[in-house]
C-alpha cells in the first residue's frame, strides 16, 4: 500500500516540489518504521527471508520514486536556466555570447514522470506476480513435504505399535 502511495507523487504537476517531497519522505518514514517493527518481532536468521525481499523491494520503489522526483526537479531547474540563458544571450550582442548552451528538450521532465507513471506500477505488477508465485509454490512444496513426513512418521508409529 505504500509504494502505491508513493507512486502518486508522479500524478501531481512536476513542479509541486512541496507535495511530492512530502508524499516521498512520509512513505520512506513509515516503511522504514515498518520494516524496522517486523524485524524486530521476527527471530533473527543468518539467511534472506521472504519478507525480507518483500520489503527491501518496496523500499527499493519508494527510494526510487524520491529519485525520479529528484530528477525531474533537476531537469525542471535546468529547463529555467537555460531559459533565462537564452532570453539573456538574445539581448547580449553577438560577440559576447557563450558557445556553451544545455541541449535538453523542453518537456523531457514531463515524460520523465509520464513514463514513471506507466513504468513504476508495472514493476511493482511484475514483482508481485513473480513474488507471490514463488511463494505460494514453495509453501505447496513445504506442506506437500510435510504431508509426506507425516505420512512417514504415521507407518513408523503403526508399525511400532504392531511389533
Amino acid at each position: 500500500m505504500l509504494v502505491l502511495v508513493s507512486f502518486i507523487s508522479f500524478w501531481f504537476d512536476a513542479e509541486a516540489t512541496t507535495a511530492r517531497v512530502l508524499i516521498g519522505v512520509t512513505t520512506l518514514l513509515t516503511m522504514t518504521t515498518t520494516i524496522s517493527g517486523i524485524t524486530s518481532e521476527l527471530p533473527s536468521a543468518t539467511y534472506t527471508k521472504a519478507i525480507d525481499v518483500w520489503t527491501g523491494v518496496c523500499l527499493f520503489l519508494i527510494v526510487a520514486s524520491l529519485l525520479e522526483f529528484a530528477s525531474v526537479h533537476y531537469l525542471l531547474l535546468l529547463q529555467k536556466y537555460k531559459s533565462v540563458n537564452e532570453q539573456r544571450l538574445v539581448s547580449e550582442p553577438e560577440s559576447q555570447r557563450k558557445s556553451f548552451a544545455f541541449r535538453i528538450p523542453s518537456s523531457l521532465a514531463h515524460k520523465l514522470d509520464f513514463l514513471s507513471r506507466i513504468i513504476f506500477p508495472l514493476a511493482f505488477l511484475a514483482f508481485n506476480i513473480l513474488y507471490w508465485s514463488i511463494c505460494f509454490a514453495s509453501v505447496r512444496q513445504w506442506s506437500d513435504m510435510c504431508a509426506k513426513d507425516c505420512l512417514f512418521l504415521g507407518s513408523i508409529r503403526d508399525a511400532h505399535v504392531k511389533s
